[in-house]
């Protein structure tokens, strides 16, 4: 019996079907959670430097640090659109106002959660 299942060559289609399932399954569950991953890092991204813009022109009119880091993080949240600003940390480093100048930088970090 086992002998004749051995060269039984009949339904090797489904069984072929159900083996290659599992990785093919695995292969698209991994590509849409890339491509969310990087939905979000681009979101996160394009807040990030409407932030600065906009941080930028609040430094040039005289905003006081603190109000600039509120400005910053406020713009960069709400700007955020598909990602949970919970998932997010912002890191404002104003421009040195005693030396007439500077880099205003602005760092964010992302925490994916599929």
């Amino acid at each position: 019996m086992i002998r004749k299942f051995g060269r039984d060559r009949r339904g090797n289609y489904t069984l072929m079907t159900v083996i290659t399932m599992v990785p093919l399954m695995g292969g698209v569950a991994l590509s849409v959670d890339y491509s969310e991953l990087l939905r979000q890092k681009h979101a996160t991204l394009n807040a990030l430097d409407a932030a600065g813009l906009a941080t930028a022109q609040q430094v040039v009119s005289g905003a006081t640090d603190d109000a600039a880091r509120a400005y910053a993080k406020t713009f960069f949240e709400t700007n955020l659109g598909p990602v949970d600003p919970a998932n997010t940390s912002l890191t404002v480093t104003l421009p040195n106002s005693n030396a007439g100048g500077g880099t205003l930088k602005l760092c964010s970090a992302l925490t994916y959660h599929p």
